[in-house]
């Protein structure tokens, strides 16, 4: 048996090779001589494999796959009865739609320090920064994201968030950074307060932020917002 193998057009189109994405269970649910056999037929280099369980881990390192993330999908619920009331930070927030600015960007890339794109070694470090700045352009431009706030001190901005709305009408965050020097000063809750008040606002029942198993200082802030761990999903890259 062999899953349908996704082609990613503008993953594709960024890194200028063709990318495929395919997501099962397990190996076992894979036959691997016929899956690279048509990966190679699609003249895929790259396959994103996402599988829900992390067995044979040995057998895909020698496949030539390397597993460069466990995805971990935190939810909350909106009607939960976590106090946010208790939540306080000497910052507020505002909306943004202007420039993408040089904070903007060395957020962006504080986004991505756990990213697979940053950890894999076979993609450059150039391809990882646009990458991320492209990611928060898009957000800025309202083109992954509905609604972006910010954070300033002085003139700098040191916190971003970008929300967006699923066709389930489910809260999602598609990016979410806090300038390193500007830590453990409340500012990441109160973005994730500002999150959930544009979701509730907005008639989302639930709200999902997906992180790295890694980045333990983003799960311990989304679970002191009131999500909880709902998945974990073991990402590898498998270079054809």
């Amino acid at each position: 048996m062999i899953p349908e193998i996704t082609i990613l057009d503008w993953d594709s189109a960024f890194f200028n090779f063709r990318i495929g994405s395919l997501s099962a269970a397990s190996l076992r649910e894979i036959d691997i001589n016929s899956l690279k056999k048509r990966l190679e037929k699609k003249q895929i280099k790259l396959c994103y494999l996402f599988l829900s369980e992390s067995t044979d881990q040995d057998k895909l390192e020698k496949l030539g796959a390397i597993l460069v993330d466990k995805k971990t999908t935190f939810l909350r619920n909106h009607y939960s009865s976590h106090d946010l009331s208790k939540i306080t930070a000497a910052f507020s927030s505002e909306s943004y739609s202007g420039a993408c600015t040089p904070d903007l960007y060395a957020l962006a890339r504080e986004a991505g320090r756990y990213s697979r794109f940053n950890l894999d070694p076979r993609i450059s470090k150039d391809s990882f920064i646009q990458l991320y700045h492209t990611w928060m352009e898009r957000c800025i431009k309202r083109e992954l994201a509905k609604e972006v706030f910010i954070i300033k001190k002085n003139r700098d901005i040191i916190g971003v968030i970008a929300l967006d709305i699923n066709s389930n009408n489910q809260g999602t965050i598609p990016l979410i950074a806090v300038a390193p020097n500007n830590r453990n000063q409340g500012i990441g809750k109160l973005l994730m307060t500002e999150a959930i008040l544009w979701f509730n606002k907005n008639g989302c029942l639930s709200s999902k932020v997906v992180t790295q198993a890694s980045n333990q200082p983003a799960s311990r802030l989304y679970s002191s917002v009131g999500y909880s761990l709902e998945s974990v999903i073991y990402t590898y890259h498998w270079w054809v």
